[in-house]
């Protein structure tokens, strides 16, 4: 399911895997694409995929991709939240250390 793309008339209560084929830049979007199958009806345990294709020997794009993301909503919730987060925390999240 791509973020941007289930959108007008789709039903996805019916669904219980998600697949994410393409990461999305913004992280919310991504969670309001995976969101969707949790809809009013939804009777099933849901699973969500995120493919990423791997490197034996250097990081791949994905990676990369992924530690971005994972920085992104780090940063989000030291702003958003009231639980502090530290700057080694911070730091590692984005790869930095």
């Amino acid at each position: 399911m791509l973020p941007v793309a289930a959108g007008v008339g789709l039903t996805v209560t019916g669904a219980n895997h998600v697949v994410h084929l393409e990461r999305h830049w913004n992280p919310a979007k991504e969670a309001q694409a995976s969101d969707r199958v949790y809809r009013i009806g939804q009777k099933k345990p849901v699973s969500i995929y995120l493919p990423a294709a791997l490197h034996p020997q250097h990081d791949a794009f994905d990676v990369h991709l992924d530690r971005l993301l994972q920085g992104k909503l780090m940063l989000k919730d030291a702003v958003v939240t009231s639980e502090g987060v530290t700057e080694s925390a911070m730091t590692k999240a984005l790869g930095l250390s």
